[in-house]
């Protein structure tokens, strides 16, 4: 419905990784700037998106919007001052890292999921938010943000809403019931459960996009979907297909590393 009623960006480019892109997407500008342009950043890595960098929220902040942000982060958080609140949201909910456990929000041994519910909200704001566990986190992202929508709905102040999924992605994993319409066409077992994970993330921009419609806002919506890198495919450089993927998390792109989950 998205492609059909808006704008097809057919030479939409992203960096090869998660936290590359996720810094352009917040500053503008390419990640070589200010040193993320290497791999991504790690659990207990000493260093984030330089503190002094202008964010996208902080530039929708100064011109009178709310800001929220929901699920991953993966900006660093070496420091509090590198977290979501203080970089520009009003509030953020989700996971400070990337693959944190589909079902159990865990990283490396570490509970990873996250609530701050005001701007500077540091240590004795943040709250390890325990009712997300055990449930998905595609359904908990949704969930998060459709509430934010019905909230902002009542005040008439516009707001930006950051939404950062977690599909498709490692560990991937995904309740049965997305994965069991493509058991009698797709026979690789990882393959169903990737295929299912875009099915759950497409339910979830619905569920969304609906919200929107539903509080009679969406007419002054702009919505803009894309995605943080492809997967990777052993293809020659300049085959066609493998520049497709390289900027598209498409099915074909094997999805962040699905192999190792085989």
């Amino acid at each position: 419905r998205l492609a059909e009623g808006g704008m097809l960006l057919k030479k939409y480019y992203a960096q090869p990784l998660c936290t590359p892109t996720r810094a352009a997407i917040h500053t503008g500008r390419y990640p070589i700037r200010y040193g993320l342009q290497h791999l991504v950043i790690k659990p207990t890595a000493p260093f984030s998106l330089a503190t002094d960098e202008p964010t996208l929220p902080q530039a929708f902040k100064a011109a009178g919007y709310s800001t929220h942000a929901v699920g991953k982060w993966h900006l660093g958080h070496n420091t509090w001052n590198a977290t979501p609140s203080f970089r520009g949201y009003n509030t953020w909910v989700g996971y400070y890292n990337d693959e944190v456990g589909p079902f159990d929000q865990y990283r490396d041994g570490f509970y990873d999921w996250h609530r701050q519910r005001r701007p500077n909200c540091g240590q004795d704001c943040t709250e390890t938010d325990w009712s997300a566990k055990g449930a998905y986190n595609t359904h908990i992202i949704t969930d998060e943000a459709v509430k934010i929508i019905s909230d902002r709905s009542s005040d008439g102040k516009p707001f930006f809403l950051y939404v950062a999924y977690e599909n498709v992605h490692t560990p991937c994993e995904v309740p049965e019931g997305y994965a069991e319409p493509y058991k009698e066409k797709v026979q690789d077992r990882t393959r169903q459960r990737y295929a299912g994970m875009v099915a759950a993330l497409d339910e979830g921009v619905g569920k969304i996009t609906a919200a929107l419609e539903e509080s009679g806002m969406l007419d002054d919506t702009i919505i803009v979907f894309g995605s943080d890198n492809g997967g990777p495919l052993a293809l020659p450089r300049n085959s066609m297909l493998a520049t497709i993927v390289s900027i598209e998390n498409t099915a074909a792109g094997g999805g962040k590393d699905m192999d190792r989950d085989k």
